[in-house]
């Protein structure tokens, strides 16, 4: 959507995600996020985001919960910084970078029903201890300054190990004295001393001050109440899939892939690839999330030219398999090599495995001629400065595949541009065109 550059496409995508939620009894969304300020090695967080530009972050966050509220349902705008050290914002717990308060203050001028907090990572004994839950973030600057009033969440990592649990349960209680109403627990088998099980018997003992626990569910009672919960008796579906999949919400995903993609890099005009007289190879590298694109990818190329061959590395690469991309890249004239490699929030770019760079490295020895299109992380490109071209569609659907496809063939330009900074050559807001005419036929 951040590429994409449009507020129209950002309230759609709302609307339509909610008529689909709402049509399978849900009444939540955990979005938009509309951090700007972010480390870019936390890519998969990043790419939640509409990227670092302020002015258009706050447009389309907005547009996206006005969309999304309009239909019944609860926009969640995250993630507001609500904990320091370690938190996933780089701010002190005494101050936000000013754009991003802009963003802030745009989401909840908007009227967003709620609002979640950096995830607080329980999972580290030592570090507990060293964590300052910060009442000025969420109390002070979010409830007074921004005028904030609705609920506030935060999600927890916790390991329900016995030696943590005690400590866990002493930092949710903290977080809820200075502003946090509703937490996310993650379910966690095989433990003995579950951190929601002790939280409940301490309520119940008398152990726990119970006035901030019945704020908060106050605040999760009025949300619900502004959605007219309270009135539904039950939850009932006229059909299973009312709603869901219509072909005016198939049209939309289709103008938003097809305007989002964003060429970075064209050199010696190596694109548009003429798909009648070239013969190109395309490599696509996966792991165990896609299997399924290579599919949708094959079959998209398939339709396109016959000039074509196809093969596809699934993790690590094998000796056999390199042998094969090899002998069949020295046979082409160029190689498209296509990369559905899924960041988490572990895994950052620099982590790109050994094996995979090894075997791109030999491929340009063979035949430089590649384009590279990176389906998932933008920041993939900075690891091949010698590529001829460079393609980002920020997403594996398959409309994204299928407009990144008919780029490379000329069956349509890329309107997208960069809504975050790649690199001093790549920054905020590039993005080039074909300068000649498009392959028709």
């Amino acid at each position: 959507l951040g590429a994409s550059l449009s507020r129209e496409f950002a309230y759609r995508q709302g609307k339509i995600t909610s008529v689909e939620a709402k049509a399978q009894g849900i009444n939540w969304l955990t979005a938009p996020a509309v951090n700007i300020s972010i480390d870019p090695d936390n890519t998969l967080l990043q790419l939640q985001s509409f990227g670092n530009d302020p002015v258009l972050s706050a447009d389309l966050g907005s547009r996206y919960i006005k969309g999304c509220q309009e239909v019944g349902i609860a926009a969640c705008m995250k993630f507001f910084p609500n904990e320091a050290p370690q938190t996933l914002l780089t701010v002190s717990p005494d101050e936000i970078a000013p754009d991003q308060l802009d963003v802030f203050k745009s989401c909840v001028d908007s009227g967003v029903l709620s609002i979640m907090g950096s995830p607080i990572d329980l999972t580290d004994y030592d570090k507990l201890h060293e964590r300052t839950i910060s009442e000025h973030l969420i109390s002070d600057m979010l409830r007074d300054r921004l005028g904030f009033n609705g609920l506030f969440v935060c999600k927890l990592i916790t390991s329900n190990k016995p030696d943590y649990v005690i400590e866990e349960m002493n930092t949710l209680l903290e977080t809820l004295k200075i502003g946090n109403n509703m937490f996310i627990l993650p379910e966690v088998f095989g433990t003995d001393i579950p951190l929601l099980d002790i939280l409940l018997n301490e309520m119940q003992s008398g152990n726990i001050d119970m006035k901030p626990v019945n704020v908060s569910a106050q605040k999760i009672v009025s949300m619900k109440n502004q959605l007219n919960l309270h009135l539904m008796k039950k939850i009932r579906l006229l059909r299973p899939m009312a709603g869901i999949g219509l072909p005016e919400y198939h049209q939309t995903s289709r103008d938003i892939s097809n305007q989002c993609v964003t060429i970075l890099k064209n050199e010696n005009n190596i694109m548009p690839v003429d798909y009648q007289n070239t013969h190109t190879l395309t490599i696509s590298f996966l792991d165990e999330f896609s299997p399924h694109y290579a599919t949708i990818y094959e079959n998209k190329v398939s339709q396109i030219t016959e000039n074509s061959r196809q093969i596809n590395i699934f993790g690590i690469p094998d000796q056999r398999i390199q042998h094969e991309a090899l002998r069949r890249a020295a046979e082409a004239d160029v190689v498209i090599c296509s990369f559905f490699l899924k960041p988490d929030n572990v895994t950052k770019t620099s982590d790109l495995p050994r094996e995979i760079k090894n075997l791109m490295n030999l491929i340009k020895n063979v035949n430089d001629q590649i384009i590279i299109t990176s389906f998932y992380d933008p920041y993939l490109l900075n690891h091949f400065p010698d590529a001829r071209g460079y393609i980002i569609p920020y997403s594996p659907s398959q409309y994204s595949i299928h407009a990144a496809i008919e780029v490379i063939f000329g069956k349509r330009d890329a309107p997208g541009k960069l809504p975050l900074n790649i690199s001093e050559k790549f920054p905020l807001g590039y993005g080039i065109h074909y300068t000649e005419g498009l392959l028709s036929n």
